[in-house]
């Protein structure tokens, strides 16, 4: 059976979305903001929603750090971006593997060398398969790579935040983080199940401590004039998407093939970050789970206060914050 159908029927929250998404391919927003002398990171700006980021934010002025994995591929992408916009020396990139907690301190040693401020930060980079199930520093491997890298980076970097206030982080989530409803603290590297959870599942449940934690962190710094909000872009037809081994599972190919057609394009998707960048502080709630520009509530399990301090606590061991 689908597993995609299953949580639909599942989880009433997950199916509003998806077919809400569906149904309206189009994200209305449009922004006139000026970036200029602005600093931004986007992580996974080198594809996808993140160069569509990436593409727009250049064209506002800003000057754009791409924390990629690739850097060869980081480099194409900032050629054509160049290229098309007709706009030079905006765009930087800084080499980061989110699944390594190495790597990310590496970059931002990399980063403070050349900037003193920091205004939006986008957690952006995410996968939506893995072929080993643990990383080489012993994280499970969705959580590492979407969650915890983004949460050390992030907390590395609010020095820099508070300095550039008023500033925002907008963590990139998914629908799929409705159909976790216990992160499983107890087990959280989900060392100990009989049956190993699928990867579907592992994903959702990367995609609800982004939620979690871009509350928690709302919490805690919006006296400091930093702002947090997590936000689905939609269901997207990218190349991530198409990394999923849907073929798996004959269902969920059918389910892809048919949904392709009302995917929304990288563009449009990007909106839906957009909006939580730029929106004047009168229209956005902080700390809020937006669907595209709409702001929908976030599952049950996120807001739970003390779930998201269990998050925290354990996370902060994890990644061996002070």
């Amino acid at each position: 059976m689908s597993l995609t159908l299953y949580y639909g029927l599942k989880t009433p929250d997950f199916l509003f979305s998806t077919f809400r998404q569906l149904w309206k391919k189009k994200t209305d927003f449009s922004s006139k903001s000026d970036l200029m002398n602005k600093v931004v990171i986007v992580t996974g700006g080198n594809r996808g929603i993140g160069k569509e980021c990436v593409k727009d934010l250049v064209k506002r002025g800003a000057t754009v750090i791409m924390a990629c994995r690739n850097i060869e591929k980081g480099l194409r992408t900032k050629e054509e971006i160049e290229k098309v916009c007709g706009i030079f020396e905006k765009i930087e990139i800084i080499k980061i593997d989110l699944s390594s907690l190495k790597s990310v301190r590496e970059f931002v040693e990399e980063f403070r060398k050349k900037y003193e401020n920091l205004h939006i930060l986008i957690n952006n980079a995410g996968i939506i398969k893995a072929d080993e199930y643990f990383t080489s520093e012993g994280n499970e491997t969705f959580i590492a790579s979407n969650y915890l890298g983004h949460f050390l980076l992030t907390n590395l970097l609010v020095d820099l935040l508070k300095k550039s206030a008023p500033s925002r982080v907008i963590n990139v989530s998914s629908s799929y983080h409705y159909i976790v409803n216990d992160m499983t603290f107890n087990d959280f590297q989900l060392k100990n199940h009989w049956v190993k959870p699928t990867q579907l599942y592992r994903y959702g449940r990367s995609k609800a401590a982004n939620v979690m934690f871009s509350k928690e962190f709302n919490d805690k710094y919006q006296e400091n004039g930093i702002t947090s909000f997590s936000c689905h872009p939609g269901v997207v037809k990218t190349e991530l998407f198409d990394s999923y081994q849907w073929k798996s599972e004959l269902m969920d190919y059918f389910f892809v093939k048919v949904a392709s057609f009302w995917m929304k394009s990288a563009d449009e998707g990007a909106k839906s970050i957009l909006y939580c960048c730029l929106a004047p502080e009168s229209e956005i709630i902080p700390g809020e789970y937006y669907d595209s520009t709409k702001l929908v509530q976030m599952s049950k399990l996120a807001k739970n206060k003390e779930n998201r301090e269990r998050l925290w606590e354990i996370s902060s061991k994890l990644v061996n914050l002070a």
